[in-house]
């Protein structure tokens, strides 16, 4: 059987609830408009509604996570260029550090915190 860890459980839960400060931003990166719903230590989400061209540069040496939940778009790393659609997902390693999206689209967007 396996061992149960009903105190590391216990350990994590916090009563009474406090409802955790949520950092929502929005900014625009070219014609792809960005709402970051949480950033927190060890992710963040974000929404990427891409109505044209923008060009996002990874700073923070971090995988992204994008899912096309909407529409479709092309995905441009360097010379090649990949085409989304709807129902897609794919991983942006570390080692990608500029790109850019082209089309009409909505993504979103995960990745590691400053924690993670």
């Amino acid at each position: 059987m396996r061992e149960l860890h009903i105190q590391q459980s216990i350990d994590t839960v916090e009563i009474p609830f406090k409802m955790p400060t949520l950092n929502h931003k929005e900014w625009d990166v070219g014609d792809v408009h960005v709402t970051q719903f949480v950033m927190a230590e060890y992710f963040g989400v974000f929404k990427l509604l891409v109505a044209g061209m923008g060009n996002f540069e990874n700073k923070d040496g971090k995988y992204v996570l994008l899912s096309v939940i909407d529409g479709q778009c092309v995905l441009k790393i360097g010379q090649q260029e990949y085409k989304l659609q709807k129902g897609q997902h794919l991983i942006l390693p570390s080692t990608v550090t500029e790109w850019s999206l082209d089309g009409d689209a909505t993504l979103i967007a995960s990745k590691p915190g400053d924690e993670a």
